[in-house]
């Protein structure tokens, strides 16, 4: 549920680009109409958790509301924020209604280098305290941190950083070339398959070191034996998400902010199991096998659990469904895609 069109930071990776709003104000929002009834018409359907993002979502005006109109409802969720507007409050709050998880985003080890990434200065102490909030109310925070050239220096700071915060992991994201993060791909601020496999192996080296857990985003094909024996379940899991846009919007995911095909209809103007089991582009979805997918994503040995990594990222660069993901194609035309996880 990506609940607010707007965000009170001005990320210059975001691949949503939500309406900058630095003297507050949703920039739009999903009103809790449009939530209660998507949820009664999403329950029958197998509905049994949520995700709220946003931009923002305690941008959300009623934010205090969501919580207990979810917990009412039965449905377990989770969420995404920057922290920077998570005080007391609001963290007693999602405890009591049930929240299982929550991610916050952490650009860097340093004010500096964080709130560069993020484009306003002062992000980073807010970010901080927000994570202390959380974990005085019993968790254990999850930080994002998304990878480009000007923060890897302190990705490695990040983890020790993750851990006295009393936070349970990290998730590296690699950027994402769609909306703002298009704009930073152009600008070379990105890595090469090369670098990027670098640096996930330097990770891997280290995480047993660590007393959290690290997750580096990248497809199950470069993943350890020890990952992949661990069970880590770290996949996008598309065939059984709906995206709802602050505008009720059905999407496959924020992507259909951008991309016309991915947005399938709007709640109260149209009837969501029928958008479920009978559109186009979700039907075209579920016809695609793991080895119908193109280049070397159809050929690895990963392709049912990986499904070619991000589809909606994937047909946003390519509009297909069909084409492999890009990070997977170089690593194979550069000879650096393991063998070992190719079909003989």
């Amino acid at each position: 549920m990506y609940l607010t069109a707007g965000c009170n930071l001005a990320c210059r990776h975001c691949w949503i680009t939500p309406t900058y709003q630095p003297g507050g104000g949703s920039g739009g929002h999903l009103s809790l109409q449009l939530l209660e009834r998507a949820i009664l018409e999403a329950k029958p359907l197998g509905l049994r958790s949520c995700k709220l993002t946003g931009g923002e979502p305690s941008l959300h005006p009623e934010f205090h509301e969501l919580g207990a109109l979810l917990h009412r409802h039965g449905i377990s969720y989770w969420a995404e924020s920057n922290g920077v507007l998570i005080g007391a409050a609001e963290a007693t709050m999602l405890r009591r209604t049930g929240l299982s998880f929550i991610s916050v985003s952490l650009d860097g080890a340093s004010a500096a280098t964080h709130d560069y990434q993020r484009a306003v200065p002062g992000a980073y102490d807010a970010a901080l305290r927000g994570i202390a909030c959380l974990v005085a109310e019993g968790y254990q925070p999850q930080i994002i941190f998304t990878l480009t050239k000007d923060n890897a220096h302190e990705l490695f700071d990040v983890f020790p950083l993750a851990a006295r915060l009393g936070c349970g992991s990290v998730k590296v994201n690699l950027l994402e070339p769609t909306g703002r993060g298009q704009v930073m791909t152009a600008a070379n601020r990105g890595f090469s398959a090369r670098e990027l496999i670098d640096i996930g192996h330097r990770v891997e080296e280290v995480e047993g070191d660590l007393p959290i857990k690290v997750h580096y985003s990248w497809p199950p094909a470069f993943w350890s034996i020890k990952r992949l024996l661990r069970g880590d379940p770290e996949t996008c899991g598309v065939h059984g998400i709906l995206g709802i846009l602050a505008d009720g919007t059905l999407a496959m995911c924020g992507v259909g902010r951008h991309v016309e095909e991915l947005a399938y209809g709007r709640i109260g103007e149209c009837d969501l199991a029928d958008v479920w089991l009978n559109h186009p582009k979700l039907r075209d979805l579920r016809a695609v096998k793991p080895t119908d997918i193109e280049g070397v994503c159809g050929q690895c040995l990963h392709a049912a659990r990986c499904f070619g990594a991000c589809r909606a990222s994937v047909y946003n660069a390519e509009r297909s469904l069909r084409a492999p993901f890009k990070l997977c194609q170089d690593a194979f035309e550069a000879g650096l895609f393991p063998a070992t996880r190719l079909r003989s």
